[in-house]
């Protein structure tokens, strides 16, 4: 007499099982993964007044104020060179008289 197998069923549960046990063990490992990343919460208690201006007024902060300026190059010139300061006169007097020609012109319209 033929009996019926369910061979096929059994191995169909093994499979999705086996599936779901990846997925258990790599969500745990992602958990743990987490829990290591994390950082203990610190609490300060706020500033004094009076700290806060011994901490501006101190050495080491400015120091730190100095250091985070950034740098920028100038070419520095001898008094003596006439020719440079004329170049820097007439265009600050070429700004100036921009600025008052354009304030001329605007004034007129009115």
């Amino acid at each position: 007499q033929m009996r019926p197998s369910f061979a096929h069923v059994d191995e169909a549960t093994a499979a999705t099982e086996a599936t779901a046990d990846n997925a258990a063990a790599k969500l745990q490992q992602a958990k743990a993964d987490k829990a290591k990343e994390r950082k203990p919460l610190l609490f300060q208690k706020k500033e004094s007044e009076r700290a806060s201006m011994a901490r501006r007024s101190s050495y080491a902060f400015k120091k730190e104020s100095q250091e985070s300026e950034s740098w920028f190059h100038m070419k520095v010139c001898s008094g003596e060179s006439s020719k440079e300061r004329n170049a820097v006169l007439s265009s600050i007097e070429k700004a100036v008289t921009g600025s008052s020609v354009t304030a001329s012109k605007s004034s007129q319209r009115v």
